[in-house]
């Protein structure tokens, strides 16, 4: 691959704008869109590969397929909230206020 094969939104959209609009790439080469053409990112520069752009233009080539969803981990992270520590305390039976003070000394 020679480096002319490599192009960036402006020089595709420069190309490519009676087919695709520059705000379509821009949306398109979004980090989380896995229905766009293949992106190489270098800093905050997208580049395209043209030949392999031609051909997702074309439909000859499937967009990526979305990631799968990361699983739930199993214990919760972070501090508890507020009614979660009051709950723990309800059935743990403990109290952060004190017991009521007997005035006959029982």
């Amino acid at each position: 691959m020679a480096p002319s094969d490599f192009k960036t939104r402006r020089e595709i959209a420069a190309l490519y704008g009676h087919v695709i609009p520059y705000s379509r790439l821009k949306k398109l080469g979004m980090k989380d869109c896995v229905d766009g053409p293949p992106v190489i990112r270098r800093g905050r520069t997208v580049l395209y590969h043209v030949p392999t752009f031609e051909r997702w233009l074309l439909g000859d080539l499937q967009p990526a397929t979305p990631p799968s969803p990361l699983p739930s981990p199993s214990k919760k992270r972070g501090r508890p909230t507020k009614a979660e520590i009051i709950r723990r305390r309800e059935k743990e039976g403990t109290s952060k206020a004190p017991e009521a003070f007997d005035v006959a000394g029982r």
